[in-house]
């Protein structure tokens, strides 16, 4: 199971460490390492893989899978104004959706303010001068009750669950 410290629900709780345990501390947090080439990478990765998914999603949508491209020099700008309007007319999530989406964004809030769940000590946080804070981990009854309200919602026909793939 969990190891639970002893410590209050206001987090409040300062640890005071070793000097050899700030030393460590300073020199893990000096030390920068980047991955995914660093800020570049993680530009192109943000930028790329959601233009990618457009792509492939225009692709099997509206060429029945296959991969298109420019035929020409001259066909680049029709091709991407033809692959933006997809986007625009056809990819732009409507009123229900942002809806939908809200009202999900909304009830996970719900979830885990109201459900119950074992406070947990975290570890300290050197840039917090050592402070520990108190996590509430409920997400094991919060997925359950998403999954039972689902399915109510969807076998009282309030709302079918086709509708995340229709809208």
């Amino acid at each position: 199971g969990l190891r639970q410290r002893n410590g209050n629900a206001s987090g409040d709780k300062v640890l005071t460490p070793s000097d050899e345990g700030k030393k460590i501390d300073q020199v893990l947090d000096s030390h920068v390492e980047y991955e995914f080439g660093g800020p570049w990478g993680v530009l192109a990765i943000m930028t790329g893989f959601p233009i990618l998914m457009y792509y492939l999603w225009i692709c099997l949508v509206f060429y029945d899978g296959h991969l298109v491209h420019p035929t020409s020099q001259d066909d680049i700008v029709p091709f991407l104004t033809r692959m933006w309007a997809h986007i625009c007319t056809d990819a732009s999530p409507n009123l229900y959706a942002w809806t939908i989406y809200s009202a999900l964004i909304g009830y996970q809030l719900l979830l885990a303010w109201i459900m119950p769940g074992v406070w947990q000590e975290g570890l300290p946080v050197p840039s917090l001068g050592y402070k520990t804070l108190m996590y509430k981990c409920n997400a094991v009854f919060s997925l359950y009750a998403s999954m039972i309200t689902a399915a109510a919602l969807h076998y009282t026909g309030t709302f079918p669950l086709q509708d995340l793939i229709d809208n």
